[in-house]
């Protein structure tokens, strides 16, 4: 048998040097592609119109430590640099609006567990003032480090598709002319009155208001100065009620308010006061108009159920019946002299 010359490794370390140099290559070769896949990645990441984070938490409180990663789309979408996010682990809640901060700081608590999903929608405030609504979806996965975890997602713009949501909800439940809630946001909002009507102590009332006379004027100076001489009535009567009691139009010039007080008299008292309030003369296109109105008013007593569109609109016809615009409060008799 030839013996290895001094020169050559024996041929038992031949072979294992070899396969050394074998998994060498292959293991720099896996890293390469591991390096190539993660710029592609990135790459790929970065031109996403979304703005993607990973962020680190500690596993025992959820305490926010830091951000891992935070793509350049998010300097596109708030209008801060990267740097800002990076330097302040509290920079992102300043940025979101006051009125959904502590709802948006509720959910995220909720999302600290490996396999929690978020899924948010909230305002925030950009750089050069202007409020914009954002998407969150998220997940939170384990680390690596088992004192962390990691929670990764993105976020994007949304106003749009808000906005859109506003105007179609603006159609469905209001008037498009003066604005007011319409029929079927007001009968919303009277069920939900006499729902919580028991729980206050508080009567639900309904004002019915008919326009008189208005007709002349639409067939006198047209449909146009008859749409101004609405809208100004609209804005009279909303400034005649406290913020927030619903007021509707409900037809063509008829008017219905929801008020919620202890008893009559508060009913009583708002009616005198849109009385005057209408009847103030209109300017419109130079020449002075005037109109009156004729209300009737519902009281739910007893936590009844009862009609008070219905009960209210028949007082309004007692009052105009009356011959002098005024208010009419529905009493027993009225509804049997109706019936």
């Amino acid at each position: 048998m030839q013996r290895p010359s001094a020169s050559s490794p024996p041929a038992e370390l031949a072979i294992p040097i070899q396969i050394g140099d074998a998994g060498l290559r292959a293991a720099r070769a896996e890293a390469t592609r591991a390096v190539d896949e993660a710029g592609r990645l990135r790459a790929l990441v970065e031109q996403l119109p979304a703005g993607v984070y990973l962020d680190r938490y500690r596993r025992s409180d959820g305490a926010y430590l830091d951000a891992v990663y935070i793509s350049p789309y998010m300097s596109v979408l708030t209008g801060y640099p990267i740097a800002s996010f990076t330097s302040d682990p509290q920079f992102w809640l300043t940025l979101i609006h006051p009125d959904d901060r502590a709802r948006v700081i509720a959910v995220d608590v909720k999302s600290r567990m490996p396999g929690d999903r978020l899924e948010d929608e909230y305002r925030i405030t950009r750089a050069d003032g202007r409020v914009i609504w954002i998407r969150e979806e998220g997940r939170v996965t384990a680390s690596s480090d088992p004192d962390t975890i990691l929670a990764h997602g993105f976020l994007t713009n949304v106003t749009d598709r808000k906005v859109l949501e506003q105007q179609l909800n603006e159609l469905a439940f209001h008037d498009t002319l003066t604005g007011l809630a319409n029929r079927s946001l007001f009968d919303d909002r009277l069920g939900l009155a006499l729902a919580r009507s028991p729980r206050t102590g508080l009567h639900a009332c309904v004002l019915f208001l008919d326009l008189d006379r208005f007709k002349p004027i639409n067939d006198t100076f047209g449909h146009a100065t008859g749409d101004l001489v609405l809208k100004v009535v609209a804005d009279r009567i909303r400034a005649s009620v406290r913020p927030g009691e619903c007021v509707a139009r409900v037809g063509g010039d008829e008017f219905a308010i929801l008020l919620e007080t202890t008893g009559s008299s508060g009913a009583i008292t708002t009616a005198k006061r849109l009385l005057r309030a209408i009847s103030a003369p209109i300017e419109v296109e130079g020449r002075q108009l005037t109109v009156r109105t004729s209300i009737g008013i519902g009281v739910a007593r007893d936590g009844g159920r009862n009609d008070l569109l219905r009960d209210a609109d028949l007082a309004m016809y007692h009052a105009k019946a009356a011959g002098d615009p005024g208010w009419a409060l529905l009493e027993p008799e009225i509804r049997t002299l109706a019936n």
